[in-house]
């Protein structure tokens, strides 16, 4: 569930989860997740209910890291655990990762069959489309001879920044 737990982290402050999921802090080490609230303790987590104090499971606490083994009695589990993702979420990963708006577009001008009354809503993040964004370094350029004979092998960037002059005279870089 958690590799660590911020020790300066104020009460009611909000934080982020690995799956973009929000949760707000209520104290030292206790966490609440929309309807339910993750009480830590040195060696174990109890997840409960809010509203009613109704325990759902309990996980134990193993090299640092917070674990629930399903499987077993001692998780006590009283409810079923699901994940669902939304339509438009479903829709953005079949369509190659095409933006909300497009998909709104795509769908009001019912150019994609199945494509009815779905609600798109950005309200996280795609870490596929996050990664896509990030760009490499280019390598800085080299002041100095790194080889010491003739035809030894040398890694560079072949293809850098260019200058040429346009027909109509000028310098683009």
């Amino acid at each position: 569930m958690f590799t660590s737990l911020s020790e300066n982290v104020e009460e009611y402050d909000k934080i982020t989860f690995g799956d973009n999921s929000k949760g707000r802090v209520e104290g030292l080490g206790k966490i609440e997740i929309s309807s339910f609230q993750c009480l830590f303790k040195p060696n174990e987590v109890i997840v409960s209910k809010i509203d009613g104090g109704e325990e759902v499971f309990k996980g134990f606490r193993r090299n640092n890291l917070y674990l629930v083994d399903f499987n077993s009695k001692k998780a006590n589990l009283q409810a079923c655990l699901f994940s669902k993702n939304s339509m438009g979420w479903l829709w953005h990963r079949r369509l190659a990762h095409v933006g909300m708006s497009t998909l709104k577009k795509l769908m009001k001008k019912d150019l994609v069959r199945g494509l009815k009354d779905i609600t798109f809503e950005k309200d996280k993040l795609c870490s596929a489309c996050q990664a896509d964004k990030q760009v490499a370094n280019i390598h800085p350029s080299k002041t100095f001879m790194s080889t010491s004979r003739p035809l030894e092998l040398l890694h560079m960037d072949l293809f850098g920044p260019t200058t040429y002059t346009s027909i109509g005279g000028n310098v683009d870089v």
